[in-house]
C-alpha cells in the first residue's frame, strides 16, 4: 500500500490512499459549498475566469491545488443537489499522466475495467468497495484527468 503525504490541499480529497472511506479527509461526500470551503481551512476557493471547469454539464464550484507526493494537481469539486458530488484532478505538469496511472495501480491494484476510444485515447477504472469509492483516469493522448465520486451501489436502493 502505498501512501503520498499531503500538503495543500487540506481536504486531502480522499486520493491516493487506499484508507481512504467514504468521506474524504476534512470533506464528506454530500457537503455544502460553503462546508467544504469552511473545512479547507483556505486550500480551495470559488474559481476565478481562467479557473473554470465544466464537465457533464456542471462548474466546479471551488478549485485548489493538491499535492501528493512529487505530483502536484489541480482540484476541481462539483457539487449536486444533495452536495459534494464528485473530485477531478488533473496533473500540473504534463509529463505525469503516466506516473499519476501508476501512483493509481500502486493504490487501488490493476485496473478492473479498460476501455479504448479514440486513437491515443483511453479510460481506466478502478473500484474501491472500502472506501466507496469509483476511480477514472481519463487518458487523452497523454494527459490524464482523475475522477473520484462516491459509489452509488443497486443495494442502497434495494433494487
Amino acid at each position: 500500500m502505498n501512501k503520498f503525504a499531503t500538503p495543500g490541499l487540506a481536504l486531502t480529497l480522499c486520493l491516493f490512499a487506499y484508507s481512504a472511506q467514504a468521506d474524504c479527509q476534512y470533506t464528506k461526500w454530500g457537503m455544502s459549498i460553503s462546508e467544504t470551503l469552511k473545512e479547507s481551512k483556505g486550500s480551495l476557493h470559488t474559481p476565478g475566469p481562467t479557473e473554470r471547469v465544466v464537465r457533464y454539464g456542471k462548474t466546479a464550484e471551488l478549485v485548489g491545488i493538491y499535492s501528493a507526493g512529487t505530483l502536484n494537481f489541480t482540484a476541481a469539486l462539483f457539487f449536486g443537489a444533495s452536495g459534494l458530488d464528485f473530485i477531478e484532478l488533473t496533473p500540473s505538469a504534463s509529463n505525469s499522466a503516466q506516473a499519476t496511472i501508476e501512483a493509481l495501480r500502486g493504490d487501488y491494484g490493476e485496473p478492473v475495467e479498460r476501455e479504448r476510444g479514440a486513437p491515443l485515447a483511453e479510460t481506466l477504472r478502478w473500484r474501491d468497495d472500502r472506501g466507496n469509492l469509483s476511480i477514472e483516469a481519463l487518458n487523452l493522448a497523454g494527459q490524464v484527468i482523475v475522477r473520484y465520486k462516491p459509489l452509488r451501489g443497486a443495494a442502497s436502493n434495494r433494487l
